[in-house]
């Protein structure tokens, strides 16, 4: 059933075979909707600014450390360990180990929340804890991400659909996803006017003004629920869609204009810094059109 922790170690690889150093890649499986996949091998520098994904992020390292910058303040998680990021929580990653490879896995939320009502009998977005150590949950991440790596049917959805029907039953908590910040509804509404209007360049007043409180509260409040404030938690937004448009197949030009950017290049710019990838090569990987390992700091 599913392999083990020591096994994947051995494997880590590319989705298209050999094993090359400091080496990273990404795809999205044919066979699985709402799934996007990353690879990381035998690499010694990979750090990524404060930023948030609409999906729930799974992660693990299979040799080395990656450092985490959460709300709830620094921490360093080894190897053989499964972290997860939900869906709008600002994070800062950086592997520190002097050689780090890692499996990540990024999952639609609308799919947890599926899962979870098959399960609990409620629709909601699962809350689970930041840091799994156990060690049956950690195989069947590992099980799916290789089978969805080397597998094109219905065996690679079936080993996702395992991995995530295990982690509701045995890791949810019962709560939902960011219920506290839910009842700020100041702050919700100031979010919720960001989300509706991200092509906007939108005042600090506006804003303040949207959500009925004071510039200087709205930055303070905001910042402590989110973990950013609304000007950055716009822009990486931004970003969050760019990469849902781009897996779409919308041209970069496009992508762009209709997410505010001054020009490509100011796109490009931000887009590479929260992602490692451009806009161009990231587009290339998640429609399947590139299959080329990305050797990091050279893209």
């Amino acid at each position: 059933m599913a392999e083990n922790w020591e096994s994947s170690k051995k494997q880590a690889r590319r989705p298209w075979g050999g094993r090359p150093k400091a080496r990273f890649a990404l795809w999205r499986p044919a066979a699985v909707a709402g799934v996007e996949l990353q690879i990381g091998t035998q690499i010694k520098a990979y750090a990524l600014p404060v930023h948030f994904h609409d999906s729930y992020q799974f992660d693990v390292m299979l040799e080395g450390e990656r450092s985490w910058e959460r709300r709830q303040g620094r921490c360093v998680v080894g190897a053989g360990r499964l972290s997860v990021a939900h869906p709008g929580e600002a994070h800062a990653v950086n592997v520190v180990g002097e050689v780090n490879s890692f499996r990540t896995m990024h999952v639609d939320a609308a799919r947890l929340s599926g899962t979870y009502e098959k399960i609990r009998g409620r629709r909601q977005l699962p809350r689970f804890p930041f840091d799994i150590s156990a060690m049956p949950t950690i195989s069947r991440f590992l099980h799916a991400h290789r089978m969805m790596e080397c597998d094109e049917g219905p065996a690679a959805e079936n080993a996702l659909t395992g991995f995530l029907d295990y982690l509701v039953r045995n890791h949810a908590d019962g709560e939902c996803w960011r219920s506290e910040a839910i009842k700020h509804t100041q702050l919700r509404r100031a979010r919720d006017f960001i989300d509706q209007n991200l092509s906007h360049e939108i005042a600090l007043g506006t804003l303040a003004a949207v959500a009925a409180i004071s510039k200087f509260h709205l930055v303070r409040q905001f910042t402590s629920a989110y973990g950013l404030p609304p000007h950055t938690y716009q822009l990486r937004a931004r970003i969050a869609r760019a990469r849902e448009l781009l897996a779409k197949d919308v041209a970069l030009k496009r992508v762009s204009a209709e997410l505010g950017f001054a020009d490509q290049s100011h796109f490009g710019r931000h887009f590479r810094k929260l992602t490692a990838l451009t806009p161009a090569e990231y587009q290339r990987r998640v429609t399947g059109r590139s299959c080329a390992d990305l050797v990091i700091g050279q893209t």
